[in-house]
């Protein structure tokens, strides 16, 4: 293995999932001689890379790339808690956003040298998706993609599990066959580990995501609803297609084909599972709306986030609770809080679709937490619903179920990796749920529409 691709490697397993270390750089430090921050943005700097076949060494041609770089006020890199708060975010950055040439390049001008966020994902190869808080950028790259598979074959750890799912279609219950399924792949997410997922399993999440985007690109006879990692879901109905809570964190498998097809994005709230800034940045390039909740453009509560800044989402649209969207054709979303925590607002979205299907996701809002809420959070409104998405762990589940009485009830959340404790996450704490007839388990990938539901 050349030294650069070593590099490379160890500085995707440290980077990407917030573990990254780095040095100061004289070039980048950005202060002046008594130690006060220096008020001048920093020059724009060149960069190029080249991406390469990892098994024949040809370069990659149309492979689609985001780059997002930053830094601070004060000139430093870091995302530390007394820039973030009260909107201190990073006071420069740039972002560029592309495909590769004929030679498999990226030329561009227009970076800074500090933090970045670096995203690539080409037809046929597994994506990636680096981040760093510390390490700085450099002015060039080579970068090796590994090959995808277009099947998940049978030595892989997840074709048990990809079987089960392909042959036992989304129903209702918890007792199903597709139970026996969901238990073999928590035994494996318990030995996958939390951070940096294998190459199993990104192979496996790969051909479940080309699957999807596969779906979305068809045209649909009714409401249909895909799930997408963590709380992500897509909800497409006719023409227009909406999305909620997507991140590429974790597997980074989002990219241009999917925001090629969403029409509207929504964000809960702004912890990193439900929200990812360069999501936001990708999807307003794309010249597609990005709602959040509006307190986000103010400045973020939880320093746990260190990859947010509320500069860059000064052109997203916030919303608040009691506000009722209209995004025409028929489709209407109204908003009401329901925090996670004491501290973050997080935001429910009520979705009628054009053929009156009603939708409600909760993010992680928590009902004793919702704004006005005397046991009774939901209103009239809200009960009998279609689809009520809420997360696994809500330590009210059954309450989200009888307040709103709904057709089918979905856990999400379920079995995540990339958190510091899995036991809340795990498929079998549903296993005492006394409505099972009305669960519905998804798993990413997985596809549902108004005519699966039952009656009330």
């Amino acid at each position: 293995m050349n030294k650069l691709l070593h590099y490379l490697l160890i500085s995707m397993a440290l980077s990407l999932y917030g573990c990254g270390g780095g040095s100061g750089d004289s070039e980048s430090g950005g202060t002046q001689g008594n130690g006060s921050p220096e008020q001048t943005e920093p020059p724009s700097k060149a960069f190029t890379a080249t991406l390469y076949d990892q098994d024949t060494g040809q370069p990659i041609e149309g492979a689609f790339y985001f780059i997002h770089t930053r830094v601070f006020e004060d000139g430093r890199h870091h995302m530390a808690d007394d820039v973030r708060y009260g909107g201190k975010d990073s006071e420069y950055y740039r972002q560029t956003i592309g495909t590769t040439d004929i030679n498999g390049s990226i030329n561009t001008d227009d970076i800074i040298r500090g933090d970045y966020s670096f995203k690539l994902s080409a037809e046929g190869y597994l994506p990636i998706y680096w981040r760093s808080k510390d390490n700085y950028f450099d002015d060039s790259w080579s970068v090796w993609l590994t090959p995808a598979l277009t099947d998940v074959s049978a030595d892989n750890a997840y074709y048990d599990f990809y079987n089960y799912l392909e042959d036992n279609p989304v129903g209702y219950g918890y007792a199903t066959a597709r139970l026996d399924g969901f238990l073999i792949y928590e035994t494996l997410t318990e030995n996958e580990g939390m951070i940096t997922p294998s190459e199993d399993i990104r192979n496996f999440i790969k051909v479940r995501y080309d699957k999807l985007i596969q779906e979305l690109q068809q045209d649909v006879t009714e409401l249909t609803i895909w799930h997408v990692a963590n709380m992500g879901v897509i909800i497409k109905e006719g023409d227009t297609v909406i999305g909620i809570d997507l991140d590429m964190r974790y597997f980074s498998v989002l990219d241009h084909k999917l925001f090629n097809e969403i029409d509207y994005f929504f964000a809960t709230h702004e912890h990193n599972d439900h929200f990812n800034t360069d999501v936001a940045i990708i999807a307003q390039e794309f010249g597609k709306p990005y709602h959040l909740p509006a307190a986000m453009k103010d400045g973020f509560d939880e320093a746990e986030w260190d990859n947010h800044n509320s500069l860059m989402i000064q052109d997203a649209v916030g919303v608040n609770s009691g506000d009722v969207l209209d995004l025409g054709g028929g489709w209407q979303v109204k908003v009401k809080e329901a925090s996670h925590t004491s501290d973050v607002t997080n935001l429910t979205y009520f979705i009628t679709s054009p053929s009156g299907v009603t939708i409600l996701h909760t993010g992680d809002g928590m009902v004793s937490r919702a704004v006005g809420s005397d046991n009774d959070w939901f209103p009239a409104e809200y009960k009998n619903l279609d689809f009520v998405f809420t997360a696994i762990w809500q330590p009210e589940l059954e309450k989200v179920y009888s307040d709103s009485t709904p057709r089918a009830f979905i856990p999400l959340h379920i079995m995540e990796l990339g958190h510091d404790s899995y036991d809340r996450y795990k498929f079998s704490s549903l296993s005492s749920f006394s409505h099972p007839e009305r669960i519905m388990l998804l798993y990413y990938g997985d596809k549902i529409t108004a005519s699966d539901l039952n009656p009330l």
